[in-house]
């Protein structure tokens, strides 16, 4: 289950319960069905969101936006110190988000400065319900930013000089304002 409190089914006690009770019962059959493959679970909002399930993980995959680097470096340290009191592996499993103005190159920077694994959600921007929020390239091969790409790839962005930019209204934060 990919966001477990993001389910309409946690707003209540009972929904909360039955949600837990799912998880418990699909860790434990994919355990059953693969014993040699990691099991983990997509939870939103940062070490809060993944601290009620880690018993059930082998590797520990948040999920975290916040736009402002400072609260970015705060809830990374936080990942990083949660990984080492129960000993397991962390990943930010989702993270960049342009359109409410995280941009791939800071948090991208951020996680490899506190060494927490990391893979993007949404590479593409495609014809999408989230396409004003994430993504890197257009189907027409243009990107927003270079920067971003150049980030993502591990290049330099001079690298990338010959690549097609593209920025619009769909690289901007959706409360307005500027892409860092």
């Amino acid at each position: 289950m990919n966001e477990p409190l993001m389910s309409p089914q946690t707003k209540t006690p009972e929904g909360r319960k039955r949600v837990e009770e799912f998880l418990e019962w699909a860790c434990a059959r994919v355990r059953g069905l693969d014993p040699n493959h990691p099991r983990t679970i997509g939870a939103a909002g940062g070490v809060d969101g993944a601290e009620p399930w880690v018993g059930l993980q082998d590797v520990i995959s948040c999920h975290y936006y916040k736009p402002d680097p400072r609260k970015v470096r705060k809830e990374l340290a936080r990942l990083g110190e949660l990984s080492r009191r129960i000993g397991k592996p962390v990943l930010m499993s989702e993270c960049g988000k342009p359109g409410t103005g995280q941009s791939y190159e800071m948090v991208i920077a951020q996680l490899q400065e506190a060494g927490i694994g990391w893979y993007l959600w949404e590479l593409m921007i495609a014809k999408t319900i989230f396409n004003r929020m994430t993504g890197l390239i257009y189907p027409d091969g243009s990107c927003r930013r270079r920067a971003s790409v150049a980030a993502v790839a591990g290049v330099p962005e001079r690298e990338l000089e010959g690549f097609p930019q593209k920025p619009d209204e769909e690289g901007v934060p959706l409360g307005g304002g500027k892409v860092e």
